[in-house]
């Protein structure tokens, strides 16, 4: 049927500190080299600023003195992960869809313009699903033109112009292109994944007189990638290409580890994250899939929604599992994307230094208290050296009463439950099928003291003078990616307040309206109350550090 419009399936913000730099130091060079030059601006305003600027808590400032836009660019949804991992790739632009004006990066203010090359997976994953990257674009001075000019690259190479604007709409009706020949000139700020909406579907584009929907809500809506969207390996397809890695964890990652194993350890005995890996391997990962679309389909054969839930795994314990969820949205691990409707949990799995080192992916079913099987929990005794921290599908639990009865699994598999459970501290988890399980994260553990108070004080930093103070807030906001709300590939600036004598540490997202200087009160993952005060430079939507 007719095109009628979109319907945005989830949003991916993308925060890269590398590529940031490297942005910032190609703007400052146009700014260099245009400073004793006449503005060039545009007859009509580029249309995506006037919704960048209705919504200041998403979208940073532009230096419109350089014509900084923000601009679509339409691909499909492994080509835009990989550009938010390695960067555009001038070697391969206009290889699809021709080089009107040059061989560039081309980019346009209407999103309908985008879509024309997007392009989806048919019969794959992404089948029905549509790509745009959302850029930050510093155009600087640009060349000007209203016809097909495959020349226009040669008044940037020149050092003439820094862009290409092609005002197809003025001559021909139809839309302007914008056109780079730098990838260091824009920025994939966000990633659009989206499906088409015809005449006749079942699921409508919204009409004109719909709420409206702001972008932040839009972020929300749900919409699993094919892999985790933080795995270096994102964009690539693990049914074609098969790879295997275990990669060390960014500081952001590993701070959500320390938090995590805190909320799990009796107070007595708390353990510090020393080292931790993230595994990614294609094999495993798609039979822990197939075992999700088999528990679905014994959902859908039972003609119920979801398995019965299980309390002594929800946030109220203490452990691993939900507790995450009400942290920081955006943090590098998150239960966004676990399915509650199939009981799936994230558990820490106890192992050794020799597994932990080696085949961390491999796990081995072992005969202990409840049968044979692979055992989970969701907390941790303060003992152990190394552990797991893994995905599990429950499905449908065999809740045993007492944890010694090494018939519990045998009875589970007889009455066709997908897993065992114990109620606890900590609760125990058995599954006894290898592809139930995915071993995400391995974790090192060592012994050093983490010290819990609570009400002290932040303790201020020693004052500098106002004009070193300012230079180094300058320089700290021109290094980190704008609004810091997500995970990068490579690195996570963590934005941190005062200098603190406490260990335990949390982000809280600043509200809007909130300005430096004024105080604001979060609650922390075991209940209690926090205050901190906003420190300067820090603007609402980014995440403030504080300790507890």
């Amino acid at each position: 049927g007719l095109l009628t419009g979109y319907r945005v399936r989830r949003v991916v913000r993308v925060e890269d500190s590398e590529m940031w730099g490297r942005y910032i130091s190609r703007r400052k060079k146009v700014k260099q080299l245009r400073s004793n030059q006449a503005a060039c601006v545009f007859a009509d305003a580029v249309q995506t600023n006037e919704l960048a600027n209705k919504y200041p808590n998403t979208f940073e400032p532009l230096a419109s003195d350089l014509n900084e836009v923000y601009l679509w660019h339409g691909t499909s949804v492994r080509v835009a992960l990989s550009i938010a991992q390695e960067d555009f790739r001038l070697d391969t632009a206009g290889r699809n869809v021709g080089t009107m004006y040059g061989r560039g990066i081309y980019l346009a203010e209407n999103s309908t313009k985008a879509d024309e090359y997007a392009k989806d997976d048919p019969g794959g994953f992404y089948d029905g699903v549509f790509a745009m990257l959302l850029c930050r674009v510093c155009l600087g001075k640009f060349f000007y033109t209203t016809e097909r000019n495959e020349d226009a690259i040669k008044s940037y190479e020149s050092g003439e112009f820094d862009s290409t604007c092609g005002d197809r709409a003025k001559s021909v009706g139809t839309f302007r292109e914008f056109v780079v020949y730098d990838s260091d000139q824009l920025y994939p700020e966000y990633v659009i994944l989206y499906q088409r909406c015809h005449k006749g579907d079942e699921t409508a584009a919204p009409t004109e007189d719909a709420i409206e929907v702001k972008p932040d809500q839009i972020a929300a809506l749900p919409f699993q990638l094919q892999l985790p969207v933080y795995w270096g390996n994102a964009h690539l397809n693990p049914e074609i290409v098969d790879f295997h890695g275990k990669y060390e964890t960014t500081a952001g990652a590993k701070a959500v580890l320390q938090r995590l194993v805190e909320a799990s350890c009796p107070r007595s005995s708390l353990k510090v994250v020393d080292a931790a890996w993230r595994i990614e391997n294609a094999g495993k990962w798609c039979n822990y899939n197939r075992a999700k679309s088999w528990l679905r389909d014994k959902l859908e054969a039972g003609k119920i929604n979801r398995f019965r839930p299980v309390d002594a795994l929800d946030g109220s314990h203490r452990g691993s599992g939900t507790r995450l969820a009400n942290w920081v949205p955006g943090e590098p691990i998150t239960t966004s994307n676990v399915d509650d409707e199939l009981n799936e949990a994230l558990l820490w799995h106890v192992t050794t230094a020799e597994v932990a080192e080696g085949q961390a992916h491999e796990l081995h079913r072992v005969a202990e208290v409840l049968g044979t099987g692979f055992y989970f929990v969701n907390g941790l005794k303060g003992t152990e050296a190394y552990v797991l921290l893994c995905r599990v599908l429950c499905g449908d639990v065999f809740q045993n009463r007492i944890l010694e009865d090494n018939e519990a699994v045998d009875k589970a598999e007889a009455c066709g439950s997908n897993a065992v459970l114990v109620a606890g501290s900590p609760t125990t988890v058995v599954v006894w099928d290898p592809d139930q399980i995915y071993p995400e994260f391995v974790v090192k553990l060592t012994n050093k003291s983490v010290k819990k108070t609570r009400h002290e004080q932040q303790q201020p930093q020693q004052q500098q003078p106002a004009s070193q103070q300012q230079q180094q807030q300058q320089q700290q906001q021109q290094l980190q990616p704008p609004l810091q709300q997500q995970q990068s590939k490579t690195s996570q600036h963590s934005c941190t307040s005062a200098t603190s004598s406490k260990s335990r540490t949390m982000l809280v997202q600043i509200p809007p309206g909130a300005r430096p200087g004024a105080a604001i009160q979060a609650a922390t993952p075991d209940g209690y109350k926090v205050q901190a005060v906003i420190p300067a430079g820090m603007q609402p939507g980014q995440q403030l550090r504080v300790a507890y």
